[in-house]
């Protein structure tokens, strides 16, 4: 059996509190991007071929592991920080995903924000950044913490960068965490 996988752009972490997202968000957008996967596989694009996915609150709330009130909350936050859009067609919601960007001199978050996201299309559906952590869909179901996982997420991936004396060390700076993780000093505290 092999182990899958969610991944996250690093960038999204760093600058996802600036489209208004918080850490249980950008977890919920890493599995919805992920979920675009399946749906190309499944015939899930329209005539543009824009590929969207079915997700229900519920769904959504059991994907992130908290109420269906809170996960209202995350996708109303994903689709105006502009990373979903939601159609209703006969009853149910598509759900288009857009490739998330990194804000840049040229592509301010605003602009991003405002449609500047490219939908993912049966085209580009397997173009991920080359800069990411990846979080075991095992770990995703644990009943720990979403800062939990992903901070284990980037121990993890800092470790595997790392060799002294020829083991792998982890070195991750508390000013190199915070950030991330969208937390102070007693929280990552907490998080360990």
């Amino acid at each position: 059996m092999s182990t899958q996988y969610i991944r996250i752009e690093r960038s999204l972490l760093l600058h996802g509190n600036e489209f208004g997202l918080t850490l249980d968000g950008e977890i919920l957008y890493a599995m919805m991007r992920d979920r675009c996967t399946l749906s190309a596989k499944n015939g899930l694009y329209d005539d543009d071929g824009c590929i969207y996915i079915y997700c229900s609150r519920k769904s959504a709330a059991k994907m992130v592991g908290c109420s269906v009130r809170k996960a209202v909350t995350l996708c109303h936050a994903l689709a105006t920080a502009g990373l979903i859009r939601e159609v209703t067609t006969g009853g149910s919601h598509r759900i288009y995903v857009r490739q998330w960007s990194e804000p840049s001199v040229l592509h301010t978050a605003e602009s991003l924000r405002d449609g500047g996201f490219f939908n993912v299309t049966i085209d580009r559906v397997h173009v991920m950044p080359e800069d990411y952590i990846t979080i075991d869909v095992a770990m995703l179901a644990s009943n720990i913490s979403n800062r939990a996982k992903v901070l284990y997420a980037l121990l993890s991936d800092a470790s595997s960068k790392q060799r002294l004396y020829g083991r792998d060390v982890c070195s991750l700076p508390r000013e190199t965490a915070m950030p991330l993780l969208q937390c102070g000093r007693d929280t990552l505290r907490k998080a360990y």
